[in-house]
């Protein structure tokens, strides 16, 4: 029994044992590779982040005007310090952008006071003004607070072995920083105080104009104030569950909070759709055909083709039907010599 026993063991054990006679592994020759990689992962998120921070700069100054007090001043310098990266990360982030230990740019984003100046990915920021900024963990603090005083400012950089010095300006901008979030999904979204976008999205638009109708629809929920609005209807449902509770003995507060959260969901996607359509055009972005973006939704999505519309998004077809209604009303807008602001009730 036992001699069987073992024959049967040796006969399963030998039946989940690969077959094939793999190479010795070079664990050397592996982390040369995943060191390659690194590097072309943060030459791939630089290359995202400066696409998107070149269209949303337009966007965020064009429309500054429709923010209301929610406005600031930028300068478009986007930095970096090597003490800030993930520890398996910063020899790559040494290859991508070579910095040492100093502060230093990894983006003047396209049209910016910063690119305009002439400042380049991988400057080192010596400078600003009277405050020195120094190679310890302290330099990126004394620049953010430094650059976010009031322009103009004096800026000392370090290109390879020359010094350069410029003249920065700043522009205003809505105060609603976007970033690049890395992943699959096809989604941005708003939170009120910013945006993000993914880089799904980002791979899945085909043009720099599908990419600002998406920026600006979410930067439409952030300035018709539909975020807050959603918090309070939460509350305002929290509340009536409170009561329903009370009286009933059974808790529905949780529930009764989030229906009316998404109470008006489909009517502020509309309107986003619409006014962001405004802030996409405003920007000089052409929005004539952006609209096929939401036809290749539909492809990637076709449940959302539904005329219904889920709780909380109108339908693709719906969707794509009113941002051609939208970008012909435009067209006639700028026909005219008409200024592109959003008809209001």
């Amino acid at each position: 029994m036992r001699k069987l026993l073992l024959t049967s063991t040796a006969f399963i054990l030998s039946a989940c044992t690969g077959v094939s006679d793999l190479p010795q592994m070079d664990k050397a020759a592996a982390e040369r590779e995943a060191q390659t990689q690194r590097v072309m992962a943060i030459n791939g998120q630089l290359e995202q982040e400066a696409r998107v921070n070149r269209i949303y700069w337009r966007i965020a100054r064009a429309n500054a005007e429709l923010c209301g007090a929610k406005v600031t001043s930028r300068t478009g310098l986007n930095v970096i310090q090597i003490s800030t990266v993930k520890v398996d990360f910063r020899e790559g982030w040494q290859t991508a952008v070579p910095m040492g230990d100093g502060v230093t740019l990894t983006d003047a984003i396209e049209g910016s006071p910063a690119w305009k100046a002439g400042l380049k990915r991988g400057d080192i920021v010596r400078r600003v003004n009277e405050n020195s900024i120094s190679a310890d963990g302290d330099g990126l603090k004394t620049l953010i607070r430094t650059i976010r005083t009031a322009a103009p400012h004096d800026v000392v950089v370090r290109r390879g072995e020359e010094t350069v010095n410029v003249r920065l300006n700043a522009d205003t901008l809505c105060d609603y920083p976007i970033t690049v979030k890395q992943g699959d999904p096809v989604n941005a979204f708003a939170d009120g105080k910013g945006i993000t976008v993914t880089s799904g999205l980002l791979r899945f638009a085909q043009s720099d104009d599908e990419i600002a109708l998406v920026l600006g629809h979410e930067m439409a929920h952030n300035t018709m104030g539909h975020i807050d609005s959603m918090m309070g209807n939460r509350l305002a449902g929290a509340l009536a569950g409170a009561i329903i509770t009370a009286v009933t003995g059974i808790d529905v507060v949780t529930p009764s909070a989030n229906a009316m959260q998404l109470a008006f969901s489909q009517e502020f996607e509309q309107e986003a759709d619409y006014v962001g359509v405004y802030h996409a055009a405003r920007a000089g972005y052409d929005v004539s055909d952006a609209a096929n973006l939401w036809r290749r939704m539909a492809v990637n999505a076709p449940g959302a083709i539904n005329l219904q519309g889920s709780m909380t998004h109108p339908s693709t077809a719906t969707r794509f039907i009113a941002i051609e209604q939208a970008a012909a009303e435009i067209k006639v807008k700028m026909i005219r010599g008409e200024k592109l602001t959003p008809n209001r009730k």
